[in-house]
C-alpha cells in the first residue's frame, strides 16, 4: 500500500512510548531509551532491559501511510513469527511479543550494532578504482560474499524474506587500514537481517518476484561499478530461477577472487577475466 506518510509525535517517556498523543505503555522491565527509526508499518526504539541488563530492540506496528487499510496487527504477528521460526546467528532475534491497549502489536528482540547497509553504501565508492580503492572494495567483496548466504540460509528454512533491501540489513565491520593492503582478507563482516517483509503471506506469486527482485536489486548495488561484474551482467539468469542467481553470484564472487589473488598491487584492470583452474 503506497501512500502518502503520515507525520507523527514520538516521545520517549518512563511509562512507555506516546505516538499520535497515545502514551503505548510497555512492561516494567523495558525501560525505553530513544527512537532507532520508522518505517512504512511501524517504527522501532531502543529500550534497556533493566531485569537482563541488556539493550533490546522494540518494534511496534502501527499505520504511517495514508490510505493503509491493512491490519497491522495481523501484519506484525505474521512477521514476527516468521522471525522467530529461526534460529540463526544471521537474524536478529525475537525474545518476546505482546499488544498494547487491543490494538497495537510490538515485538522485542536483538539489539544489532552497526550500519544499516544502505548507510555504508554510501560511504564506500562504487569504483574499484576510486581513490584509496582496494580497502573500501575488500569490504564490498565480503559483503557480497554475506548477502547471499543470509539470504540462502532464510530459504533453508522454508522462508522468504520478503523485504531484504540494504535498510534491512546491519552490518558491522572491522575498522578500515586505509593505505595498507590489509593482512586479513577480505576483511571480518557480520550481516544481520531485520523486519521480514509479510507481503509473502498475501500474495504469493507476486510476493515471489518482489523478494528476489530485492535480492537482486541489493546485489547490483553491493558490487557497484567493478568491471569484473560490468562483464558478466550478459550471463545473469533470469529472477524466476532463483537457484541459478544465487549460483551466478557465487560464480561472480569466484573470478573476481582469483582475479585479485593474481594480481600484483590489487587493483583490478580493465581486461578479461579469466577462468579459474
Amino acid at each position: 500500500m503506497k501512500g502518502k506518510p503520515i507525520e507523527f509525535d514520538l516521545n520517549i517517556s518512563p511509562d512507555g512510548v506516546w505516538f499520535g498523543g497515545t502514551l503505548l505503555p510497555l512492561p516494567r522491565s523495558l525501560s525505553p531509551q530513544s527512537k532507532i527509526g520508522a518505517g512504512a508499518n511501524g517504527f522501532v526504539i531502543r529500550c534497556q532491559n533493566v531485569i537482563l541488563d541488556r539493550a533490546e530492540a522494540v518494534k511496534f506496528w502501527v499505520k504511517l501511510r495514508e490510505g493503509d487499510t491493512r491490519d497491522e496487527l495481523k501484519r506484525g504477528v505474521e512477521e514476527a513469527k516468521k522471525a522467530a521460526s529461526i534460529s540463526s546467528a544471521r537474524i536478529a532475534h525475537v525474545y518476546s511479543a505482546g499488544t498494547v491497549l487491543d490494538k497495537y502489536f510490538y515485538v522485542s528482540m536483538e539489539y544489532c550494532e552497526g550500519k544499516t547497509l544502505r548507510d555504508l553504501l554510501v560511504r564506500l565508492p562504487k569504483s574499484a578504482r576510486a581513490s584509496n580503492p582496494f580497502p573500501h572494495y575488500q569490504y564490498r567483496y565480503n559483503i557480497a560474499i554475506e548477502y547471499p548466504a543470509v539470504i540462502q540460509e532464510t530459504a533453508e528454512y522454508g522462508l522468504l524474506h520478503g523485504d531484504a533491501h540494504p535498510g534491512n540489513v546491519i552490518v558491522k565491520v572491522s575498522p578500515l587500514k586505509h593505505g595498507k593492503r590489509l593482512r586479513e582478507w577480505p576483511p571480518t563482516v557480520n550481516l544481520k537481517l531485520l523486519d521480514f517483509g509479510t507481503s509473502i503471506f498475501n500474495d504469493k506469486g507476486s510476493s515471489v518476484d518482489r523478494h528476489w527482485r530485492i535480492v537482486d536489486k541489493t546485489m547490483d548495488q553491493i558490487l557497484g561499478t567493478h568491471d569484473g561484474y560490468e562483464d558478466m551482467k550478459s550471463e545473469k539468469p533470469p529472477r524466476c530461477e532463483p537457484e541459478r542467481l544465487i549460483d551466478f553470484y557465487r560464480t561472480v564472487l569466484l573470478r573476481l577472487s582469483y582475479e585479485y589473488a593474481n594480481h600484483k598491487h590489487p587493483i583490478p584492470h580493465k581486461r578479461p577475466l579469466k577462468k579459474p583452474t
